[in-house]
This record gives structure tokens, sequence and C-alpha cells, in this order.
């Protein structure tokens, strides 16, 4: 229940209606609460930058509504244009960076909240009553709403540029990657721990399968809730998914060992822990957002965009996360309850898959293209340099040696074939001196 709380509030923080709402309602309270004052204490506000006309003041308020909902309009079609540029320039699942942006449902709940606001106050202006307090606030938030417009056109234009919506998973992803590993850097054991792990995970021992009863992506594990679970049912449980992975209806999506089988109302109590959905979210799924900078490098390798220096860009970026993978623990997989007991045991991850995940299929793009190739092979000098055990660096090695591979096959420049290969040679001597020094 506590998973799904999360996903839901989350899901709330992302949509693009829910702030806009929010302020539409605050906007009738705030109305309320200006027209009783004004009802109350009116003599106090006579005087307020406003002549006690009721031409006058419907007039302001009629402007400020009318005004206030033509620049509503305007933010929302320059929004669409902004998504409809981003989809086709940048790729379609970075859309939802766009629709999360607090700047444009900001921009959008405040100009909405402004016309609400008016247009209550304009219903109750009328000879007999004179709402000069409420007409000032509306006029104040007027132009508080012009500077909030202001802000959301040199907002669009720096969000449509390519290097600073890379720079804006960039940072996301660094934010994840500091939630995921710890400081301590790992061992060779740990990494090599972790790939035979990973290439065998899935093969039941002792264990008792349970399977999904929906298809979508796994998007939340609520951890805490199955190691309380777990230590309730006095089982262990390993899970066979990690967050962003697809999922079919009857696959397994862990196993438990027990000596007694779990009943049926256990099952689905320990199911409930898991959240799924028809997309992938960047909570709890840091490779999302490598997959993110992967898609911007590769779409900008594109015939139609041909955009090489944004490519290069997603390289430099994906380096600098891989090489503060490089010096970090991996994840921790193994879960204990208060007494001390392992309870929950996560699919393990490493180096050398996040090292894949991040370089292989720009890799494959950009193999024709010689700056591309130079740039992917300087980053793995850079990242050879940064690895903490002989796994690690044999990884570099091995991808630096497929691109090296390739760029043979379509790379036909001397000049640049030379390049390539005395990088490689530099990638080879570093590996080689650091296998040494261990």
């Amino acid at each position: 229940m506590q998973a799904r709380l999360k996903s839901f509030l989350e899901t709330l923080r992302s949509d693009f209606w829910p702030l806009p709402f929010a302020f539409a309602l605050v906007s009738l309270l705030l109305a309320e609460l200006s027209l009783f004052i004004d009802r109350n204490h009116s003599t106090i506000f006579e005087d307020w930058l406003f002549q006690p006309s009721v031409e006058g003041l419907r007039a302001i308020l009629t402007t400020t509504a009318s005004g206030t909902l033509t620049l509503s309009g305007l933010v929302f079609s320059s929004t669409v244009v902004a998504l409809t540029l981003a989809s086709s320039q940048l790729g379609p699942r970075l859309l939802h960076n766009f629709i999360r942006a607090r700047c444009n449902q900001i921009t959008l709940g405040v100009l909405l909240g402004n016309f609400i606001f008016a247009l209550v106050i304009l219903r109750e202006t009328r000879a007999d009553f004179l709402p000069h307090f409420s007409v000032f606030l509306s006029f104040a938030s007027t132009l508080f709403s012009l500077g909030t417009f202001i802000y959301f056109v040199h907002f669009l234009v720096r969000s449509l540029q390519a290097g600073n919506v890379v720079a804006s998973v960039a940072d996301s992803l660094q934010s994840e990657l500091e939630k995921t590993f710890t400081n301590r850097a790992n061992s060779s054991e740990e990494e090599k721990k972790a790939e035979s792990e990973r290439e065998s995970w899935e093969k039941l021992e002792n264990e008792k399968s349970v399977c999904s009863i929906e298809s979508g992506y796994l998007q939340l594990v609520h951890i805490e809730g199955l190691v309380e679970g777990a230590r309730e049912l006095d089982c262990r449980i390993r899970l066979f998914i990690r967050p962003g992975q697809p999922v079919l209806e009857g696959t397994p999506v862990f196993a438990y060992e027990s000596n007694d089988s779990l009943s049926r109302e256990s099952e689905d109590q320990l199911r409930s822990q898991f959240v799924f959905g028809r997309r992938r979210t960047t909570d709890q799924d840091f490779e999302f957002s490598l997959r993110q900078l992967v898609e911007v490098g590769i779409r900008s390798l594109s015939p139609g965009i041909n955009d090489p220096f944004t490519a290069m860009n997603c390289i430099d970026l994906l380096t600098m996360s891989m090489a503060k993978i490089a010096r970090r623990d991996l994840q921790n997989n193994t879960h204990y309850d208060s007494g001390g007991v392992p309870r929950v045991r996560t699919r393990p991850l490493s180096f050398r898959n996040l090292l894949h995940t991040s370089f292989l299929q720009i890799r494959h793009d950009g193999s024709n293209r010689p700056d591309v190739t130079i740039r992917l092979l300087e980053s793995l000098l850079l990242l050879v340099e940064q690895t903490t055990n002989e796994e690690q660096t044999g990884a570099v090695v091995e991808l630096a040696d497929l691109i090296r591979t390739e760029a043979k096959e379509h790379i036909s420049s001397p000049f640049d074939r030379e390049c390539i290969s005395r990088i490689h040679s530099q990638i080879t001597r570093e590996a080689d001196s650091r296998n040494e020094m261990e």
C-alpha cells in the first residue's frame, strides 16, 4: 500500500495538471477571503489606488481577466510547440522531463488563478459594493503574472537548447547515482561475483517462484515492505527483476525460500510491494537516465539532425557518470531485517553491464564518424584511469577493442585510423599499468 501511495504521489508531481488545478482552487479561496475583508473593512481601502467608481473597477477586472486568459492560451500553445520540437529532435522519452518542469506548471497555474480571481471579484462588483482591496490584489497579481510570463519565455528558450536538455538529464542522473552507490570503491572479487550472479540469477535452487498478475514496467519496489513481510512470514526473498525492466503477466517476479508454502493472501501481500506502469520512470531506475542520454546522442547522429557535437556532449556526461560508478561500491543487493537476518536480495548490477548500457549503442551508430569514434576512445582513456579493479579495467579495454575493430571496417582515412590506433594503444598501456599496480 505504501509503495502504491508513493507511486501515486510521484505521478501527481510529474503530471502537468495537478499544480495548475491547485492554483485555481487557491485563487477561489483567496477571492472569497479578499471579498470578506472588503465587506467587513471597506472604509480602510477606499483610497487604495482606485477611484470609487463601479465602472472603473469593472473595467480593470475585465481587462485583467481577458489579458491573463490570453496569456494562458499563449503559454499552453508555446508548451505544445516545445514538446513537439523536443519529441522530434531529442526523443519522445524526454517529453516527460518537459511536462514535469515546474516553471511550465507554475506559470500556467498563476495565469489561470489570476483569471479565476478576477472573474469572482468581477461578479461581486456592483454599485452598492465596491471591493477596492480585492481589485488592488487583482492588479498586483496581474503584475506578478506578467513577470512570471517573462520568466517563462526565458525558460522556454533555454529548455529548447540541446545542451541544457542534456545537462538537466545528467543532473537527474547524478542525483540518482548519489542515492544508489556508496562511497567505498568495490573490489575485483565483488565485480566478478556480481557478473556471475547476473548471468545465472533466474535459476531456482530451493525456492518457489511467484508470478506477476499484470504486465508493464516495474516502476517501484518498496524494499522495506518486502523485508517486513519476509520477517513476518519467516522467509527469504530473491527478486528476479529490477525497476525499469518489462514484466509479462504470468512470469516470475520473485522467489522465496521457506519451510512452508505461502498462502495466496501472503503472496498478494508481497506482490503489493511492487508497482507496475506503462512507462519507465527515474524513481529507483537510474539506468533510465543513462538511456535518455544515449537516446539523445543516437538521435543527434541521425541524418535528419546531424549534430555530432550534441552526441559528443552526451558521451562526456556518460563518461562522468561511469567514472563516479567506478569509484563507488556496487549497489547493496542484500537487505536485512531489524534482527540482522538477510531477508531480501535484489538483482545485482555490474560495472560491465552499465558500461555497455552507456556506450554500446552510441558506438554502433557512430562507428562511421571519426570524430565520434575518437571522442569515445578519449572518454574510455579517461575512464580507464578511474577504474579501481582489474574487472573494471578489463571491461573498458574490451569496449575499446570493439570500437577500434568497427572503426577499421567503416573509416578509411589514414589520418583518422592513426588517431584511433594511437588512443587505443594509450588505453591498453594505461590498463596494463593499473593491473600491475594492483
